[in-house]
């Protein structure tokens, strides 16, 4: 669908702040599962009418203790294929609630999956198709699981809704994407006015000497270079301030097509580049 396709492209336009965003979400995420999951363990052991539950309790914290390192270390070295991650992350939680739904309890309808179902894409900045995929498949499982495992009076109270629930959810979280991927552009426009100068659109000199410290502090080695056009004062008194303009942003065109892209461009003001 068109509409698929054009916020998947507005992905694309902003992935690098989207993947930051989803770091932040894995964090979140982490922290509070294994807070939950670390209240839930507790009162599993220290309460007698809760202590059957200890043991999948017990393996839920686990299971967030592993997710809370993960967050952090993907959070350290930026990963960049952290949507991936969190995707391969949650599927262990996700299987363990079609279990728990089908065939460890087998009589009674389920409800854990639909909840996880719910929430945990939430998390996940991604384009729609793979999001709705994702839901897709687990949801696919969950049926076949529960076909396999139950009896028909069960199966079919659990199919009598579980398609509405679904199509609430799906739609639900189109809507939560589409907002977040619009805030995550917004910020990205922001960003860019903030950090590039509006006439060459190269970075400004408060963006250019911020990335050029942070590069020192990270030691990467380097060349810095000041140039600046020379007479160009004469040149805007002789032709006009709008062939001034015009001739800084073409020296700015010829500085992107001659430097890399890693390299750091930026306008130190008037005639003067670096």
């Amino acid at each position: 669908m068109k509409i698929f396709h054009d916020l998947g492209v507005r992905v694309d336009n902003c992935a690098e702040e989207i993947d930051r965003r989803n770091r932040k979400n894995f964090l979140i995420m982490s922290d509070g599962a294994l807070v939950f999951a670390a209240l839930s363990f507790a009162a599993s052991l220290l309460l007698s009418f809760y202590r059957s539950l200890a043991v999948p309790h017990g393996i839920l914290f686990l299971y967030c203790w592993c997710l809370f390192w993960a967050a952090r270390i993907c959070e350290k070295k930026r990963t960049g294929h952290i949507r991936t991650v969190m995707y391969l992350c949650f599927a262990p939680i996700l299987g363990m609630a079609i279990l728990l739904g089908s065939f460890l309890d087998p009589q009674r309808s389920a409800i854990t999956i639909i909840i996880l179902l719910c929430i945990l894409p939430l998390f996940i900045i991604d384009k729609p198709w793979r999001n709705f995929l994702y839901q897709l498949l687990f949801a696919g499982l969950f049926v076949i699981c529960s076909y396999l495992a139950k009896t028909k009076i069960v199966f079919q109270e659990d199919m009598r809704y579980f398609p509405i629930y679904l199509a609430y959810v799906l739609g639900g979280n189109y809507f939560a994407l589409a907002d977040k991927i619009e805030s995550a552009e917004n910020y990205v426009l922001v960003r860019k006015e903030a950090q590039h100068d509006a006439l060459t659109e190269l970075l400004n000199r408060k963006s250019g000497e911020e990335q050029v410290k942070s590069l020192l502090e990270q030691n990467v080695h380097g060349i810095f270079t000041v140039l600046d056009i020379d007479n160009f004062k004469t040149f805007n008194d002789k032709y006009g301030h709008q062939a001034g303009d015009d001739v800084l942003c073409e020296v700015a065109k010829v500085m992107r097509s001659v430097f890399r892209t890693v390299d750091v461009i930026w306008r130190l003001g008037g005639d003067e580049f670096a």
